[in-house]
């Protein structure tokens, strides 16, 4: 944290404002989709806003059901030890509205986290066929 001195008129008083160049936990990917540390909060923030990066793997199972593995881009492990926790796959149970498309209760069947890209993506077939005639 950095201490700035601000002065309004005759008014000298100490404000403080975050350092957001500091490490934090904050991932992106990089274009082979590994993730990589990105310590500059605002640079994170505009790569995670794009569309479909985060995104590793979604199926949609014959009993409609869904499974989606994503990238979180911030370290889920909430400890030192260990590597960081920055993939989940969720399963939720989607409906059909009988025009093709999808929707979903939105409340997940099942979940997992992983480390790396390789053990989120075994994981998400893991959950397909795990969930595929559930």
């Amino acid at each position: 944290m950095n201490e700035t001195k601000s002065t309004s008129g005759s008014d000298n008083r100490s404000t403080l404002s975050l350092d957001i160049h500091n490490t934090t936990g904050k991932y992106i990917l990089d274009t082979d989709g590994n993730p990589v540390e990105e310590p500059d909060l605002e640079a994170w923030g505009r790569w995670m806003e794009q569309e479909g990066v985060r995104r590793v793997a979604n199926t949609v199972l014959g009993n409609a059901k869904i499974v989606s593995t994503v990238f979180l881009g911030l370290d889920h492990s909430f400890s030192d030890e260990g590597p960081p926790i920055l993939f989940e796959t969720m399963v939720f149970p989607g409906k059909g509205r009988g025009d093709g498309t999808l929707y979903g209760d939105w409340h997940e069947l099942d979940a997992r986290r992983y480390s790396t890209r390789e053990n989120a993506v075994l994981g998400h077939e893991e959950l397909v066929a795990e969930w595929e005639n559930k």
